[in-house]
C-alpha cells in the first residue's frame, strides 16, 4: 500500500498520543463511572482520528472508503459517550439507564450497519471519487440516510451543550471554569462535524482542522490533569445539597441569589428558577434587618426569627465564605436550620414542668387508693383546684360499647340516670369516639347543658391501653371560662387518672382472677382427687363390670350431666350401650350398626379418635342420646376400639371443655390399661388331629343347647371335635384341672366359672369380659367350638 504526506499528519499524531496517554491516566485513576465514560470517549476519539489520518496518507480509493467508514463509525461512539458523560457529568446519571441506551442507540446501530453494506444501497454515500489537490483527497456525496445520522448526531451535541450550559448558570460560581472548558471541547467537536459536510474546499477544512484538533486537545489534558473532570462529577452536588434537611442559600456578593436548595423553595413558595438572581431581601423579607448579608461574622449559634407566609419561624443561621482560585470572596454559602419545633419545644417543657408540679399533689392524692369511689372524689377535688367547675360528672362507655353512663357525678346533679346517651352521640360521645379533647364556650351541648344550665365546658377523654373507656366532663356557668391552657392541664391529669384507674381495675382483676384461681385450684384438686381414686381402684379390680362401673362413677363426679359406656360388638359389628349414669339414658343393650357413619359414637371407634363438639347445632351428626355440648373418648386395647366413653351436658347446656376432654382422655386410658392387664388371652389350639371320622358333626354356624344334669353328652360330643383338629375353649363351673384329667383335655384352654380371684378363673357376673374373651377367641380361629357349662350361672 502506497501513503503520501499531508500537512494534518503530525498534528494529528501528536494529538493521537496525548489521547493514549490521557485514556491509559484515566484508567488507572479511575473513580467514577463519568471517569470509565471518558475512557470510552477517548478510544473512539483515538480510533477517529487514527482512521482520519489513514484516510488522507491513502492514496489507493479503496482504502481511503474502508478508513473514512471507521472513521464515521468511531465518531458515532464519540457522540454518544460524549452524551453519555455529559448526563453523568450534570448530575443525570438516573437517566443513564438501559432502557434509554438501547433508545438512543438505535439510530446509530442502523448507521453502522448501513455504513458497512453502503455498496448494496448507497443510503451513506451515492459515489466515491479521487481528487487531487495538491494530493489524492477523497470525494463522496452523501446519500438520504446520511443526514438522518447527521441531524440526530447534532441534536445530540447541542442537548450536551443545553446540558452543560444550564449547570453552568446554577454553579458557575463553583465549577464555572471546568464547565466553560468542557463547552469548548463540544463546541470544538460541533465545528468539525459541521465542516466535515458542508462542503468548503478539502484544504481549507484541513487547515481548520489542524488548528482545532490541537487545541481540544490541549483543552482536555488541562480538563483532566487540573481539573479533574473524571473524577470531580457534579452529581456530589445534587446529592448532597438538595438532599440536605436544611435551608441552603448561595449569595453573590450583591446579595443575589445564586443557588437554593429545595427547602429554600418550601420555605418561601418560590420555584428556585424564579428564585435564582433575585435579591434576598425580595425573596425573604426582612432579611437586611437581621443579617448583615456581606458579614462573615455570623456564625453558626445565631438565631433569627422571620414570618413566612403569615407564619413565624426561627433558624439557626451558618454563614460562611467561597474565593475562587485567587482567594477573593466570590460568594457566601447561608445554611438555615429551622429549630421552631426545637423551641417550641422547649418552652413546651418549661411550662409542662410547671403542671407537672402543680399536678404532683393531685397525682399522689388520686393514686393514694385503690377504691374507685373514692378515687372519683380525690379527682373532683383535684379539678376543682386546678380549672374549677360548677359540675362534674365522670362518664364511663358500657362493656358492648353501646351505651355512655355517668359513674360518678358532683353534689348537685341529682339525675344521673338522664344522663345516659347512645354511643357517638353529643360532645361527650363524640369526644370519646375521637378521644380527643373538647373545649366549648358556645353552649352547643343540649344533652348536658339543658339538664345543667352551664355555658363552658370541657370533655377530656379518658385512654386505658389504648382504648377511650371513658371522659371526664367539666362545665361551669360562666361563660368563656375555660382556654386551651386548661385544656392542656387537664389532659395531662386525665393520663394520672387514666393510669390511676387501670391500677384500680387491675387491682380488682387480680382480687377477681385470685378469687377465681383459688377455685379453679380447688376444683382441679377435686378432679385430680377424683381419677387418683379412680385409678387406685382400678389397679386392686379385676372384674371388668366393676372397673366400667367405677370409671362411669368417676365420669359423673367430674360434674357430667350424663355418662355412659358403649361397648363395641365385633360379632354384630355394632355399637351398644352398656353400662351409665345420669339424665335420660338409653336403655342398655341400644346398638347401633358401625355402618351408619353419621352417629359420633361411631366415628370415634372407628377412627380410634376423641371426638369433641361445644355446640351440635354446628356440626353435622348424630348423637344416640341428645345433647348440645358433648364428648366421645374411644378406649384402645391393643391397638383395637373395645369401647367408647360419652359424656354430656343436657339441661345445664354447660360446654364441654377441653378440660373436660383430658380429664376424660386419661381415664379411657386408665380404662383401657385396666382391661388390657386384666384380660385374659386364649389361644385356639386343636387337641388332636385323628383320621378317623368325626361322630357328631354340628353346623359351625349354629348354637346347640343340651338339657341334662351332668354335661356328659356335651363333653362326648366337644371331645368328639377338638379330636379332629377342630379349635375348642371350655367355660365350666368345674374345676379346670379335674376336667382336663377327666377327659384328657391337655391343650384346650379352660375358663373356671367362679368368684375365686385366681389365673384363669371368671366371676360369672363379668359378662363383659366373657363376652371379649369369646369374642377374641373366635376371632383368632378359622374353626372352632365353645362349650358353655352352667349357663344358669351366667
Amino acid at each position: 500500500m502506497q501513503w503520501q504526506g499531508t500537512p494534518l499528519i503530525i498534528p494529528l499524531i501528536m494529538v493521537i498520543a496525548i489521547g493514549a496517554a490521557l485514556t491509559t491516566y484515566v484508567w488507572r485513576h479511575r473513580r467514577t463511572p463519568a471517569a470509565r465514560t471518558i475512557v470510552l470517549a477517548l478510544l473512539a476519539g483515538c480510533g477517529y482520528l487514527l482512521s482520519y489520518m489513514l484516510q488522507l496518507s491513502s492514496i489507493d480509493l479503496l482504502a481511503k472508503i474502508i478508513w473514512h467508514k471507521l472513521m464515521i463509525s468511531f465518531a458515532i461512539v464519540v457522540y454518544m459517550t460524549f452524551l453519555v458523560f455529559t448526563l453523568q457529568y450534570t448530575g443525570r446519571e438516573k437517566s443513564v439507564t438501559r432502557r434509554n441506551l438501547v433508545l438512543l442507540s438505535i439510530i446509530p446501530i442502523i448507521t453502522l450497519l448501513l455504513i458497512f453494506t453502503n455498496e448494496r444501497h448507497g443510503l451513506i454515500w451515492s459515489s466515491f471519487e479521487l481528487i487531487i489537490d495538491g494530493f489524492k483527497l477523497l470525494r463522496y456525496s452523501y446519500g438520504a440516510w446520511f443526514w438522518v445520522h447527521v441531524v440526530y448526531s447534532q441534536i445530540l451535541i447541542l442537548f450536551c451543550n443545553f446540558l452543560l450550559i444550564h449547570m453552568f448558570i446554577r454553579v458557575r460560581h463553583l465549577y464555572g471554569l471546568r464547565i466553560t472548558l468542557l463547552l469548548v471541547i463540544s463546541v470544538s467537536l460541533q465545528i468539525l462535524s459541521v465542516l466535515s459536510f458542508s462542503g468548503m474546499p478539502p484544504l481549507l477544512f484541513l487547515f481548520i482542522a489542524a488548528l482545532l484538533i490541537p487545541v481540544a486537545g490541549v483543552i482536555l489534558t488541562l480538563s483532566i490533569f487540573r481539573f479533574r473532570i473524571a473524577d470531580i462529577v457534579l452529581v456530589a452536588r445534587g446529592a448532597v445539597i438538595d438532599g440536605m434537611n436544611d435551608g441552603v442559600i448561595v449569595l453573590d456578593p450583591q446579595d443575589h441569589i445564586m443557588d437554593a436548595n429545595p427547602i429554600v423553595q418550601q420555605l418561601t413558595g418560590c420555584p428556585i428558577s424564579e428564585l435564582i438572581g433575585k435579591p434576598v431581601e425580595e425573596a425573604w423579607p426582612g432579611w437586611s434587618d437581621q443579617i448583615e448579608p456581606s458579614s462573615s461574622e455570623i456564625k453558626a449559634g445565631k438565631e433569627i426569627v422571620t414570618n413566612l407566609e403569615d407564619e413565624q419561624r426561627i433558624y439557626d443561621v451558618g454563614i460562611s465564605s467561597l474565593t475562587d482560585l485567587r482567594g477573593d470572596p466570590v460568594s457566601q454559602i447561608v445554611v438555615l436550620r429551622d429549630i421552631t419545633e426545637r423551641k417550641q419545644a422547649e418552652e413546651k417543657l418549661l411550662q409542662s414542668r410547671l403542671q407537672l408540679k402543680n399536678l404532683f399533689e393531685a397525682s399522689k392524692l388520686i393514686n393514694s387508693t385503690m377504691n374507685i369511689e373514692e378515687m372519683y372524689k380525690f379527682v373532683s377535688d383535684s379539678v376543682q383546684k386546678l380549672v374549677g367547675f360548677d359540675y362534674f360528672i365522670v362518664f364511663l362507655v358500657s362493656e358492648d360499647k353501646k351505651r355512655i353512663y355517668p359513674s360518678y357525678a358532683s353534689e348537685g346533679i341529682k339525675e344521673k340516670q338522664n344522663l345516659v346517651f347512645d354511643y357517638g352521640e353529643g360532645w361527650v360521645g363524640q369526644c370519646i369516639e375521637t378521644a380527643e379533647i373538647l373545649l366549648d364556650n358556645t353552649h352547643k351541648e343540649k344533652e348536658v347543658f339543658d339538664m345543667l344550665d352551664t355555658e363552658s365546658q370541657i370533655i377530656v377523654p379518658l385512654i386505658v391501653e389504648d382504648q377511650c373507656v371513658g371522659a371526664l366532663h367539666i362545665s361551669t356557668c360562666i361563660p368563656h371560662a375555660y382556654t386551651q391552657d386548661d385544656a392542656d392541664v387537664l389532659s395531662l391529669l386525665s393520663e394520672v387518672i387514666s393510669s390511676a384507674m387501670r391500677k384500680s381495675w387491675l387491682h380488682n382483676e387480680i382480687k377477681q382472677f385470685s378469687s377465681s384461681l383459688e377455685r379453679r385450684v380447688k376444683e382441679k384438686s377435686h378432679r385430680t382427687e377424683i381419677i387418683l381414686n379412680t385409678r387406685q381402684n382400678l389397679q386392686t379390680e379385676t372384674n371388668w363390670e366393676k372397673g366400667l362401673t367405677t370409671i362411669v362413677e368417676s365420669m359423673s363426679k367430674l360434674g357430667f350431666e350424663q355418662v355412659g359406656v358403649f361397648l363395641v360388638n365385633p360379632v354384630k359389628e355394632t355399637l351398644e350401650f352398656h353400662l351409665g349414669k345420669g339424665v335420660d339414658l338409653p336403655k342398655v343393650g341400644t346398638s347401633v350398626l358401625l355402618k351408619n357413619l353419621e352417629y359420633f359414637g361411631v366415628q370415634c371407634v372407628l377412627k380410634k379418635e376423641t371426638i369433641h363438639v361445644e355446640d351440635s347445632s354446628l356440626v353435622k351428626g348424630k348423637q344416640i342420646v341428645d345433647s348440645t355440648s358433648f364428648v366421645w373418648v374411644p378406649i384402645i386395647v391393643q391397638d383395637e376400639a373395645f369401647a367408647a366413653l360419652a359424656a354430656s351436658n343436657v339441661k345445664s347446656k354447660k360446654i364441654v371443655t377441653e378440660e373436660d376432654v383430658k380429664d376424660l382422655e386419661i381415664l379411657a386410658g386408665m380404662c383401657a390399661a385396666f382391661i388390657d392387664r386384666t384380660r385374659t388371652v386364649i389361644e385356639p389350639v386343636a387337641e388332636n388331629s385323628l383320621k378317623t371320622e368325626i361322630k357328631h358333626s354340628l353346623n359351625p354356624m349354629e348354637g346347640y343347647i343340651i338339657l341334662e344334669k351332668k354335661p356328659e353328652k356335651s363333653f362326648e360330643i366337644f371331645v368328639d371335635l377338638v379330636t379332629h383338629n377342630i379349635s375348642g375353649f371350655v367355660v365350666s363351673r368345674e374345676y379346670p384341672e379335674k376336667l382336663r384329667e377327666k377327659y384328657r383335655l391337655v391343650k384346650t384352654p379352660t375358663l373356671w366359672l367362679s368368684k375365686t380371684e385366681i389365673k384363669n378363673a371368671i366371676n360369672p357376673d363379668d359378662l363383659s369380659k366373657l363376652y371379649y374373651i369369646i369374642g377374641e377367641f373366635t376371632k383368632e380361629s378359622e374353626e372352632s367350638v365353645i362349650l358353655l357349662d352352667g349357663l344358669e350361672y351366667l
